[in-house]
């Protein structure tokens, strides 16, 4: 292990204009739902006014592959190339989902 390795796992949020949705508890006891937040930097309890700095990192637990009972799992890219290009095509989906005509698209070598 390395200086630079973790202890524990952990997850850095990138906040990229996505919305956010969750409950949020208080210690005051208040339980509240926030939905269609653009980012969440900070969250206030109505009820007793407590301000809350919401964390960018996310505590993750190992477990068994075979306990997993829902699809949304992401498998990240093996080489930095394969990175690279998961990113491009990610470039190119948001670029539709605003509204941008993409005609023609390559990815990877462009050398024709």
């Amino acid at each position: 292990m390395s200086e630079t390795t973790p202890k524990e796992p952990w997850f850095y949020i990138q906040w990229k204009g996505t919305h956010v949705c969750g409950d949020f508890h208080c210690v005051c006891g208040s339980h509240e739902h926030a939905c269609g937040e653009e980012f969440m930097y900070a969250i206030r309890c109505t009820l007793c006014g407590r301000m809350y700095e919401v964390s960018d990192t996310v505590k993750l637990t190992e477990v068994d592959p075979a306990s997993i009972t829902h699809s949304a799992i992401v498998n990240l890219p093996k080489t930095q190339e394969e990175a690279e290009r998961l990113s491009a095509i990610g470039m190119v989906q948001q670029l539709i989902a605003n509204g941008a005509k993409v005609v023609d698209v390559k990815i990877g070598d462009n050398k024709d």
